[in-house]
C-alpha cells in the first residue's frame, strides 16, 4: 500500500469519512450538500461492522479524499448491496482527479469482481469526468433511483414504464400558480420552505399526472 493511503474499519471509518466531509464544508459551504446528506443516510442504514473507509493524504500529510463502502440494510431489495461514496477537498481537486480517482475506480472494480452482491456508488451527474470513468469501468446508471447512482451489477434488470395515461413531471414544469402537491399535508408555505432548503432541487421533486393533468402522486 502507498504510504499516503490509510484504511479504517467499522465506526472508525464512519468518523474518518465524516471528518473529511466537515473539512470539505469548511473550504466551501456549498460543497457536496446533497452528496453529504445522502451519504450519511446510507451510513446510518448500513451494517456498521462492514463499513470501510480509505483515506488519501496530500503532500502535507493532511487528508484530501476518501472512499467509503458499506453493506446496505435499508430494505429487502437492497439488502447486502455494497454502497460506496467518495468525496475530496476542493483545494486538492486537480491532484485527486489525477492520482486518487483512478485508485478509487480500481478498488470498486476489484470489489465488484469478488463480491457476491452488486456494488453501487453515488455519482453526481454534474461531474461528467467521474461518471465517464465509472462507465468505462463497467458501471451503469440506475434510472429508478431518485439520486444519480452508478451500478456495477451482476445482472441488470429493466424498469417498468408508467401505465398509459400517466406521466412524470416535476416542480420545474408545473403550471403557473399551481399549488405544490404537498400543500394539503404540509401547509400553504411548503413550496417556499423547500426552495429555502440548501439541498432542494426542483428537478428531483417529481409528481405523476393523469390525462386531465391532475397530480395523483
Amino acid at each position: 500500500m502507498d504510504p499516503w493511503e490509510r484504511e479504517y474499519e467499522g465506526i472508525a471509518g464512519v468518523r474518518a469519512a465524516g471528518e473529511l466531509l466537515l473539512a470539505r464544508r469548511s473550504e466551501d459551504l456549498a460543497a457536496g450538500l446533497w452528496e453529504a446528506a445522502d451519504m450519511e443516510w446510507r451510513w446510518a442504514t448500513g451494517k456498521t461492522d462492514t463499513f470501510h473507509t480509505t483515506l488519501w493524504a496530500g503532500t502535507d500529510g493532511g487528508d484530501v479524499a476518501f472512499l467509503s463502502v458499506v453493506q446496505s440494510t435499508r430494505n429487502a431489495a437492497r439488502d447486502g448491496v455494497y454502497e460506496a461514496a467518495c468525496a475530496w477537498l476542493p483545494s486538492a481537486e486537480p491532484a485527486v482527479r489525477a492520482k486518487v480517482v483512478p485508485a478509487m475506480v480500481a478498488r470498486l472494480t476489484a470489489l465488484s469482481a469478488s463480491a457476491a452482491s452488486p456494488v453501487a456508488i453515488i455519482a453526481d451527474e454534474r461531474d461528467p469526468d467521474l461518471c465517464i470513468r465509472l462507465e468505462e469501468a463497467g458501471f451503469r446508471r440506475d434510472p429508478a433511483q431518485d439520486m444519480t447512482q452508478m451500478w456495477r451489477p451482476r445482472g441488470a434488470c429493466g424498469t417498468a414504464p408508467l401505465p398509459p395515461g400517466f406521466w412524470f413531471d416535476d416542480e420545474r414544469t408545473g403550471a403557473t400558480g399551481e399549488s405544490h402537491p404537498l400543500v394539503k399535508r404540509n401547509g400553504p408555505h411548503v413550496a417556499e420552505r423547500l426552495h429555502d432548503c440548501s439541498v432542494y432541487r426542483p428537478d428531483l421533486d417529481p409528481r405523476i399526472r393523469v390525462e386531465d393533468e391532475a397530480v395523483v402522486a
